[in-house]
């Protein structure tokens, strides 16, 4: 008895008493979202037949246009020779350089000789402070073992 109430409330809330499927929309606007979420699905899996279809449709459209108006066809397009512009350094390219620069003056002033410029650079050092003390010149860097 009791599931015989139950059953006859439920069907009295269904539209179709019983018989058949349930709705799967109850309303226009869901049935609208449901339909607009399939397109989409529809549209991403199959997105590269349909935009070549299109393509297609458009110049065969295009060519009827061009048909009917007599309309001259189109040139070939003109094959001018690619100059590509010069590909500008990356922050890593102008580091490197200014780099091998600063390298090539130290070599420069070094003479080839890490040594040479160390000695050269006491003498020079030794001579300010004797000249700024007045006193007499001695310039013999020690002796490095």
């Amino acid at each position: 008895m009791r599931r015989y109430l139950i059953n006859s409330l439920l069907m009295g809330l269904r539209s179709n008493s019983g018989m058949g499927r349930p709705k799967k929309y109850h309303s226009e606007e869901e049935r609208r979202l449901a339909r607009k979420q399939w397109d989409a699905s529809y549209y991403r899996r199959n997105q590269d037949k349909i935009k070549e279809k299109m393509h297609l449709s458009y110049k065969a459209a295009r060519a009827q246009y061009e048909r009917e108006h007599d309309l001259p066809p189109k040139p070939e397009p003109l094959n001018f020779v690619q100059h590509y512009p010069r590909k500008r350094p990356t922050r890593l390219e102008k580091e490197l350089k200014n780099l091998k620069e600063q390298h090539n003056l130290w070599l420069s002033a070094v003479n080839s000789s890490p040594r040479d410029f160390l000695e050269s650079t006491y003498r020079r050092i030794v001579d300010s402070e004797t000249q700024a003390s007045g006193e007499k010149k001695t310039s013999t860097p020690p002796t490095i073992p």
